[in-house]
């Protein structure tokens, strides 16, 4: 049996010993990871399709932007001791089907990184932050990882200039990440978000492979979802209540935009704030007029702008929410 160790990697070095890679950069120093607090955690309670039920009912909670009294790594190789958090409230996960992938980009199955060759330059040099990486699962459940991924800084890169080439038009407006963390452990769940952290779940990985899904695939499309969430604008400063379905909407749009959602999966019927995936697809229908839609929308949820009010809608689109959501359900 394999025992994975800690793997940390630079920019321009792959996770797998540390190889030279294309991007060289500066090399950084790399911290272990320390439990965090006052965290925004992102609990995923179910597949990578209940990644779209985020603000539905259901028992698997999903908390973001609430002040946490700390985030608790597991040891290696416990069963059942992933990250805890206070879940509660109605933010919760549904149960819907998992979204057909058909189509998504390659992200490389022998290890290269895929990218897109008209991207700027900054977002490699702002997007593309030094890697900590840890499976802490030793058994072969935390094999199944380890196999379909054998570089994980590859596909975190990836999603991370995704994030950066959707939600931004210049470094100047990219908040600092200077180290991205992936753990891999036990734990029931699928994956979850706090600061730079992004937890996977093996277990949940393992009924992925076991009903036969692209588990390659499964990862990628969770990684551009929770590292969306790492560099998104999270609200203004002193915002007790931010837009929570807009932000897990807008990280679900990531997803869509970079292929990791099928659209004919979009439905009628619903709430413009019922899933994180609906408002994805709303987003993507607001884009269709207005381009820099969700551009506008992160700025608008920037650290330094107003708090947040629904009017946002009616100031950069015309219309209010209600209005905007029955035209997008006029098109199905």
């Amino acid at each position: 049996m394999r025992h994975p160790k800690p793997i940390m990697a630079q920019p321009g070095q792959t996770a797998q010993g540390n190889r030279p890679g294309p991007m060289a950069k500066t090399r950084a120093r790399i911290h272990r990871i320390r439990p965090i607090s006052r965290a925004f955690l992102l609990a995923l309670g179910g597949g990578l399709g209940a990644l779209s039920g985020a603000c539905s009912g259901g028992e698997s909670g999903l908390v973001l932007g609430r002040p946490l009294p700390e985030l608790q790594a597991g040891s290696a190789g416990s069963a059942g001791t992933g990250p805890s958090f206070e879940a509660g409230g109605t933010d919760a996960l549904s149960s819907a089907g998992e979204p057909s992938m058909a189509g998504a980009p390659d992200v490389g199955a022998a290890g290269s990184m895929q990218t897109t060759g008209s991207d700027p330059a900054w977002i490699a040099d702002t997007c593309t932050p030094p890697i900590d990486f840890e499976n802490r699962d030793t058994t072969a459940q935390g094999n199944l990882f380890t196999d379909a991924v054998p570089d994980p800084s590859l596909l975190v890169w990836a999603a991370s200039h995704a994030a950066c080439r959707t939600l931004f038009h210049n470094a100047s407006e990219v908040k600092p990440v200077t180290k991205l963390s992936l753990v891999v452990e036990d734990y029931a769940g699928v994956a979850g978000t706090a600061d730079n952290l992004v937890h996977i779940s093996t277990r949940y990985l393992k009924s992925v492979a076991d009903r036969g899904a692209d588990l390659r695939l499964e990862i990628t499309g969770i990684l551009h979802f929770a590292v969306s969430l790492v560099y998104e604008n999270q609200g203004a400063d002193g915002d007790a209540a931010p837009p929570g379905w807009l932000i897990v909407g807008i990280a679900d749009y990531v997803r869509l935009e970079s292929g990791y959602i099928d659209r004919a999966t979009r439905m009628k019927g619903g709430a413009y704030d019922s899933s994180s995936q609906t408002t994805a697809f709303f987003l993507d229908y607001l884009a269709t007029t207005s381009p820099s839609i969700v551009y506008s929308l992160n700025q608008r949820l920037a650290p330094s702008a107003p708090l947040w009010n629904n009017d946002v809608f009616t100031t950069l689109l015309g219309a209010d929410l209600d209005t905007l959501w029955a035209g997008y359900q006029s098109t199905l």
